[in-house]
């Protein structure tokens, strides 16, 4: 909450760069949270 995205948040971010995609599969639909769904 201190305005700075939590470690495992930074390294999943630059994992998705990375790779181009998301690695995480949403086998039972999307994430009810905006912010944690697949990302293109």
């Amino acid at each position: 909450m201190g305005g700075e995205a939590a470690p495992s948040d930074r390294v999943m971010e630059r994992q998705r760069e990375e790779a181009g995609r998301e690695y995480r599969l949403e086998t039972e639909g999307e994430h009810p949270v905006a912010a944690l769904r697949e990302r293109g």
